[in-house]
């Protein structure tokens, strides 16, 4: 990622080609998918007591998730899933 917090242009570009490669109704399967997966991470971000609630319960988390900030929860509940994004998605499927 740029040190300027932007998304780096290549991963844009990977995703308007993935979005334009097909037709247009698979292009907008993907503009969903991913929206719905990016919401996914939103509400986690915003609500850091839900964030915190479903790592306690769902993955088990210690004590060192009650005072980590929103971040450092999320870099915690995606090291839950082991850093893997089948295991992520499977947990919190994406609406399509």
């Amino acid at each position: 990622m740029p040190a300027d917090g932007s998304m780096s242009p290549a991963l844009l570009q990977q995703l308007t080609v993935a979005i334009l490669d097909g037709s247009a109704d698979e292009g907008q399967r993907i503009i969903t998918t991913v929206r719905s997966y990016l919401d996914t991470w939103e509400v986690f971000l915003q609500d850091r007591q839900q964030l915190r609630d479903h790592l306690l319960t769902a993955h088990h988390a210690g004590s060192s998730c009650l005072e980590a900030d929103a971040a450092s929860l999320n870099r915690q509940h995606w090291e839950a899933h082991g850093s893997d994004l089948t295991s992520f998605v499977d947990a919190h499927p994406v609406q399509v």
